[in-house]
């Protein structure tokens, strides 16, 4: 409330007051000095009780309207008397008595004239503002489309699953390409083939012989047999030991694809650390299971070593050669994978480069359209600065990159440097079977053709391999181009970089020629935010570079491994050479034995034979359904993969669009940066339980080596068998005269072979119990694996909805600040001109002001008028007489007598200082007040001019 003083109205005192009868000659009613409600004031002086100085000058429109308002009251003033001639109440005449209450309803007239006036200059200014608000509505329009053709983009570029799905396309079909060239039955019938063929010349030469050589002939086919059916024991059990191989390269090849899935969603984690926290659990599931596959493997393979006596080598040797070309192959796409990661990831860089580019055009044409000030040349010159430091971190980023390129190059060199040495072990093998065809042709028998056919394979099966390396030397050439290509468009890249900075320095020294820009807060919190997405991709570039030296490690690991087994391949090549000498001498040397005692051993050893390969088919028939149910989970789960990070990324989607539009306003950035700690962490804790599972991977293929060592020394010691029995061969030739002894030794063998036959037979039955006991187990871990996932999906569900509404909050959120902001400017017109959003501020706050304080005069004059009009109502007196008037205190009668006032007490005293010192004080308030607005009016007029 403004401060108000009365001054004294009078005195009670009868027959003691001065009442004036009429007016002065020189003065009108309308401008009278005597005012009921102030003192006499000098214009000079500035008063403690009021607002606003009634003697100040208005504006020329209020001037106006003043006026008209005057001319309006002359009108209404002839109307009213003539209705006062017909009342005869209203007809008593005030003149007499005082000029007060005129005087107060002529202040109170023109009091609401003015607040007309305000009226009229505010729907005049909300008329103006709803006009610019269309402008606000326009440019939020071209922002939401820029939005949405960001996400298009993100989405277009974040398609990894797709790409992901591709790549195991091509894998599967490479695998199936394998596993076609790679058949080991025809290699078995090959050999089958050749000694059949031996048998046929056997039998035409050794035709004439005695019953003694039949029945050495006789061992010897036992011993054929024998050797035959302990091959394909053997060439199944590889073929398996092949197959557990190759699902142990496709877990490890999954975990390193979960891996990738981790890092890449680095951002998701913020929001979803328990997710993480379930697929590492389902990873260990995995491990576990492959842990037990390869235990039962080991297990089935030193129950079986007792039988192998024998082995093939020169199929072991085609499979591992099959092998490595795989191997190599996986590592080719590995290497082609990260060739694509790197070009998305520069071509990010060029996206982000370009944007950089935009900003720094879009800042020089602000620069250029502002006028002058020093305040903002400051700001521009920080934000140059921060452009300048990102661009010199993108071109660290692209040193990096070059640098990673050229260690791919280097791993291509060396992956060609092992073909080149595959390709020189062929070399090797084809002088070898030179010799051999040059050994054939000395001895001029029938068998020269069978060589002839064996070599003629031979040479077939070394021209697939040349085939097989040739294509990956194509590949190899179609790689190395590719990254050539990559390499000039990281020169492209780089001379793109030049040009910015050329553009830069020229941006330095316009800058210090360019003038201000005002709107500097909503630019500063874009390139906070911008920072902030900065880091986050740094750290993800960390990430992905620290998993690249891991997996450089692994490919070193690798190649030793590979390196020697080329060795042991070049020894195992030695030794079938040397064995195949060897078998072709026992071959001429053995003789014939009876036939009937051979057809009973044939009888129950093709029995057993067959007994044996009907159960492998039933456990190969009960592997293959438990393959095709491990395969529908596998299937299932990344449907279920798929769902989840569909729905992820639309929610994160739209997480980041409220989190763009609260990163405008500044809210919860300390809570976001905590969340970010804890992510990183807990990835931390993912990639520490990772690596402890792929030790674990490590130690489990140890064991197979060791394993696959055992067999070694076990066909080390058939070999020694077969040399005592070559021993035992030559004594029985060299000792024609004792068949009977012979007779008893070939029965004592028999009853061993059929001893060993119950063995493997028990032994089996083990293996067939062992075998049900994993596939209920198997079934169980796929049951509570299947109950695990649908709790996980259940839980999922909740969190999205949780999520959901929780998105939905922040939209709200987002839309009230957005319609806050959008009225914000639209009231200061921040967008189109700063100095007029300053001048209609200013007016604004000025309108304020004096409509306060013409609101409170208004409220005073109301109550003053109220209380004089229902005084006179009140009085008993007659209204003719200004005495009985002035008695009332309608009046003021100053009195001019001499009368002896009372005395003046302490409490009259303290009260009179009190009233001082408020006064005072109201009095520098209301100065300095007036003194603000009378310089803010000046300002108004100077504004007004201009803008009219």
């Amino acid at each position: 409330m403004t401060s108000v003083v009365f001054t004294p109205i009078g005195q009670r005192n009868p027959g003691k007051f001065q009442v004036l009868h009429s007016y002065p000659g020189k003065q009108s009613p309308q401008f009278n000095q005597r005012n009921l409600f102030h003192e006499l004031k000098d214009n000079a002086v500035l008063t403690n009780d009021s607002t606003f100085d009634d003697t100040e000058d208005i504006t020329q429109e209020m001037q106006e309207m003043h006026k008209q308002k005057q001319q309006q009251q002359k009108k209404k003033k002839t109307m009213t008397e003539e209705r006062t001639r017909n009342n005869p109440r209203l007809q008593s005449n005030f003149e007499n008595t005082g000029l007060g209450v005129k005087e107060s309803e002529s202040i109170i007239r023109s009091l609401r004239a003015e607040n007309l006036n305000l009226r009229f200059k505010f729907k005049e200014l909300l008329q103006s503002i709803q006009v610019e608000d269309r402008d606000c509505y326009a440019e939020n329009s071209e922002l939401k489309h820029r939005l949405v053709k960001m996400e298009e983009a993100l989405a277009d570029k974040g398609d990894d699953s797709e790409l992901i799905q591709q790549l195991n396309a091509k894998i599967k079909h490479l695998e199936e390409d394998l596993a076609d060239k790679g058949d080991d039955s025809k290699l078995i019938q090959q050999l089958n083939a050749k000694i059949k063929h031996l048998e046929e010349d056997l039998r035409h030469t050794n035709q004439n012989n005695s019953h003694h050589h039949l029945h050495n002939n006789n061992i010897i086919q036992d011993l054929k047999n024998r050797c035959s059916s302990l091959q394909e024991k053997i060439a199944n059990l590889e073929s398996e030991n092949h197959h557990q191989r190759l699902r142990i390269e496709d877990i490890l090849y999954k975990a390193a694809e979960d891996n990738r899935m981790v890092e890449d969603l680095g951002d998701q984690i913020k929001s979803n650390t328990s997710k993480h926290e379930k697929e590492v659990e389902q990873l260990k599931l995995w491990l576990n299971t492959a842990e037990s596959k390869l235990s039962s493997a080991q297990e089935e393979i030193k129950n079986l070593q007792v039988s192998a006596t024998q082995s093939n080598n020169f199929e072991r040797e085609s499979s591992e050669l099959l092998t490595k070309l795989h191997n190599t192959e996986m590592e080719n796409q590995m290497l082609s994978k990260k060739l694509r990661e790197k070009s998305n990831e520069l071509d990010s860089e060029k996206s982000k480069q370009r944007s950089l580019t935009l900003e720094i055009e879009h800042l020089n044409a602000r620069l250029n359209r502002q006028g002058s000030s020093h305040n903002s040349l400051k700001e521009l010159e920080h934000e140059k600065r921060e452009l300048i430091k990102q661009n010199n971190s993108l071109n660290s980023k692209l040193n990096d990159i070059s640098r990673e390129n050229e260690t791919l190059k280097k791993k291509l060199k060396m992956t060609t440097n092992e073909l080149s040495l595959q390709s020189s072990h062929q070399k090797v093998l084809e002088e070898k079977i030179q010799k051999l065809e040059t050994d054939a042709i000395r001895p001029p028998d029938n068998r020269e053709k069978v060589h002839s056919n064996e070599l003629d394979r031979l040479r077939q099966s070394l021209r697939k391999q040349e085939t097989l390396v040739d294509d990956l030397q194509f590949k190899l050439a179609s790689k190395e181009n590719q990254i050539e290509q990559q390499s000039g468009d990281l020169e492209q890249v780089q001379f793109a970089k030049s040009k910015l900075e050329d553009v830069n320095n020229e941006l330095r020294d316009e800058i210090h020629a360019l003038t201000v820009e005002v709107s500097h807060l909503e630019k500063l919190n874009s390139l906070y935010c911008d920072k902030v997405d900065e880091r986050s991709v740094e750290t993800e570039l960390r990430n992905k570079v620290r998993v690249l030296q891991d997996m450089i490690e692994d490919l070193e690991e690798e190649k030793q491994e590979l390196v020697k087994d080329d060795k042991q391949l070049y020894n195992d090549n030695v030794q079938l050479v040397k064995r195949i000498e060897e078998l072709q001498k026992i071959i001429e040397e053995l003789g014939i034995s009876t036939p009937e005692e051979l057809t009973e051993f044939e009888i129950d050893l093709k029995k057993d034979i067959f007994d044996l390969n009907s159960r492998i088919k039933a456990r190969e028939a009960a592997v293959r359904t438990l393959e095709t149910k491990l395969q529908k989970a596998q299937n299932d789960r990344h449907v279920i993969e798929r769902e989840t990070e569909e729905e992820l990324r639309e929610l994160y989607e739209k997480l980041t669009l409220s989190q763009d539009e609260i990163k405008i306003l500044q809210r919860d950035l300390r809570d976001s940066e905590m969340d970010l700690k804890q992510a990183q962490e807990d990835l931390v804790k993912v990639s520490n339980e990772l690596k402890v599972s792929q030790e674990e991977l490590k130690t489990s293929q140890e064991e197979l080596k060791t394993s696959q060592q055992k067999l070694k020394t076990s066909q080390e010691e058939s070999r020694v068998s077969q040399e005592e029995l070559k021993f035992l061969q030559n004594k029985m030739e060299n000792k024609p005269e004792s068949p009977p002894a012979i007779l008893d030794y070939v029965e004592f063998q028999l009853k061993t072979t059929r001893q060993d036959l119950d063995r493997a037979k028990d032994e089996m039955n083990v293996i067939k119990e062992k075998h049900v006991m994993e596939v209920q187990s198997i079934k169980q871990e796929h049951e509570l694996r299947e109950n695990e996932l649908n709790s996980r999906i259940k839980k999922l569900n909740e969190k999205i909805q949780s999520k959901q509404l929780e998105v939905e909050s922040a939209v709200k959120d987002c839309r009230k600040f957005a319609n806050q902001i959008v009225t914000y400017r639209s009231n200061l017109k921040i967008a189109t001109d700063i100095e007029f959003a300053e001048f209609l501020k200013n007016e604004s706050t000025y309108f304020k002001q004096r409509y306060k304080d013409t609101h409170y005069k208004a409220d005073d004059f109301k109550f003053l008028y109220n209380f004089a009009i229902d005084s006179i109502k009140k009085s008993q007196l007659n209204e003719n007489e200004s005495s009985k008037l002035a008695k009332i205190g309608v009046y003021p009668g100053y009195i001019l007598g001499t009368e002896k006032r009372p005395k003046l007490t302490f409490k009259a005293l303290a009260q009179f200082v009190l009233a001082a010192v408020r006064i005072e004080k109201r009095w520098q308030y209301q100065s300095q007040r007036f003194h603000k607005l009378w310089k803010m009016k000046r300002e108004l007029d100077i504004a007004r001019v201009k803008y009219k």
